[in-house]
């Protein structure tokens, strides 16, 4: 188990969530470290995004406030995602894709093999948030880890540690891209580090 301090509270990391300490980074809740993603990843004015639609609104928001375009793509009539149909909007300045499974607000869990050649096809971040992933049958992407080192995996901590009003966000990724969203955490941020083993 990883011990994780947090506000004078010490809580231990269930170790299916990620195998190596240092691939986990904590954040103030999901706000944070999506607005990251755009301030680590994307050139504000040149860079775009690509998400799934409907999907969480703060992919949108966050990309308004760093003025990245923002290229929403509609899943089909059940929800499910179409690898195909998303990666037709990326283009050379695409520096990120957006993917919530389960999704909010659907409540569905996209389709693994699409999601597996989204990973496969698109050579920039694909980021896979799994806030509600406490709720779901279907195993974490965290799993995946290994085999897509420009794979971001996000978990909200309030479900199953239950720290509210400490909202933490769990992002797990590779070494590489967790150590740039640290150096680009904002002043002030009481709790986002990477995790030493």
């Amino acid at each position: 188990m990883t011990k994780l301090p947090i506000n004078g509270f010490e809580y231990y990391l269930n170790p299916n969530h990620c195998k190596r300490p240092e691939q986990i980074f904590l954040g103030n809740g999901s706000d944070e470290a999506i607005d990251l993603c755009y301030r680590v990843f994307c050139e504000p004015g040149r860079d775009n995004v690509v998400a799934i639609d409907p999907t969480y609104g703060m992919y949108k928001v966050c990309a308004d406030i760093n003025n990245v375009e923002y290229r929403p793509v509609s899943l089909d009539e059940n929800f499910n995602i179409i690898a195909s149909r998303l990666l037709e909007h990326t283009d050379k300045h695409t520096k990120l894709i957006w993917l919530c499974s389960p999704n909010n607000p659907t409540g569905n869990s996209l389709d693994r093999n699409e999601l597996l050649t989204i990973m496969r096809q698109f050579q920039g971040i694909v980021v896979i948030d799994e806030a509600y992933g406490d709720f779901s049958t279907k195993n974490s992407f965290r799993e995946e880890l290994s085999n897509y080192p420009h794979l971001i995996v996000l978990n909200t901590m309030r479900f199953e540690y239950y720290l509210n009003p400490n909202h933490c966000k769990l992002v797990t990724g590779s070494v590489g891209l967790l150590t740039l969203l640290v150096a680009y955490q904002p002043l002030g941020s009481s709790y986002c580090y990477l995790v030493s083993s």
